[in-house]
């Protein structure tokens, strides 16, 4: 049997049906996911149009109480609230041995302004709890298959991986907005990276099954001496490998060698539609530090870049860290 999950908020009418719904189509074959809430209401046809346009129906889904539900007697295995921070206290307790978990998303029924508007508002919520679904998949899965999580050990990559490590990146260059380059990468040009790159400055690439399918590195924040103690990090996972857990890995390996290496804080640049790196990574402790707005433009969109940051030191020892 499946282990079920249950997502429970204040009406189950927009956040618990959409998590719900989420979960079923990224994780069905894993998890059996339904949804309740404390006071039921009427669905929100602002959450059925926003996820009939990513191709899932809800206008069917009834709302339920966590009481009628408990009554009923199911077991669940993981019990996650999804109420904003604010009602948080008002969020239903489900009784039982579940693992509670608490992921804060904005209520959708106190949204204001125009249709157009408040649509706008679901979809950014829609986007962001699809984006931490498929992040707690990523994560459950790498804990419940240890050896497949054992077999993923980014490496330092080569010159022989430039074809490979430029096959995945061209492709955010050609279609995405997850990096601001518009023109590609040749592979002289990563080759010459790679020769040159320092030691303190590692380019790593994830194999599995004997192919690579994602990199990530470090590279320099600034090149002011100041800020010799910041490093960057970047993140690619080929564009038919998502959620398989290769971006997590690649990170929590790229913030382990930045944390040897003598580092003081790790920042990471992100594209505002990037949500589910952005959500990755605050899963493994970075926070938002800050926002520059309409700083890039790619495919006619002006677009905010994201600034999330980890601190890696309690005390910052900048004589202690080798310069390479």
């Amino acid at each position: 049997m499946k282990p079920r999950v249950l997502f429970i908020c204040i009406h189950n009418s927009a956040r618990s049906q959409m998590a719900e719904a989420w979960l079923n189509e990224i994780c069905g074959g894993d998890f059996e996911a339904q949804s309740a809430g404390l006071e039921p209401g009427t669905l929100n046809p602002l959450a059925v149009e926003t996820m009939a346009e990513v191709g899932i129906d809800i206008s069917h889904k009834g709302t339920q109480r966590v009481f009628d539900l408990w009554k009923n007697g199911p077991i669940f295995e993981y019990v996650i609230t999804v109420c904003d921070e604010t009602s948080a206290e008002k969020c239903p307790i489900f009784p039982g041995p579940a693992r509670r978990l608490h992921w804060g998303f904005p209520d959708p029924s106190a949204l204001t302004g125009t249709h157009e508007e408040k649509l706008a508002a679901v979809r950014k919520i829609r986007d962001e709890i699809r984006a931490q679904i498929e992040t707690w998949c990523d994560e459950v899965c790498a804990h419940s298959h240890g050896a497949v999580k054992e077999m993923r050990r980014p490496r330092p990559a080569t010159d022989a991986d430039a074809e490979a490590i430029n096959a995945i990146y061209n492709h955010y260059v050609r279609t995405s907005a997850a990096t601001f380059q518009v023109d590609e990468e040749t592979t002289e040009e990563r080759v010459e990276e790679l020769r040159t790159r320092p030691l303190n400055q590692p380019l790593t690439v994830l194999e599995d099954g004997g192919e690579i399918v994602g990199w990530g590195a470090l590279s320099p924040f600034r090149s002011r001496c100041a800020y010799r103690d910041t490093i960057e990090l970047t993140v690619y996972v080929h564009h038919d490998s998502h959620r398989r857990g290769y971006g997590r890995a690649i990170v929590e390996d790229l913030v382990a060698r930045a944390r040897s290496l003598g580092y003081h804080t790790l920042l990471a640049a992100s594209c505002e539609e990037s949500v589910g790196s952005m959500a990755l990574l605050k899963s493994l402790r970075f926070q938002e530090a800050g926002r520059l707005r309409e700083v890039g433009s790619k495919f006619g969109r002006r677009l905010d870049v994201v600034y999330l940051q980890h601190m890696l030191q309690e005390e910052t020892q900048p004589e202690s860290r080798k310069e390479l």
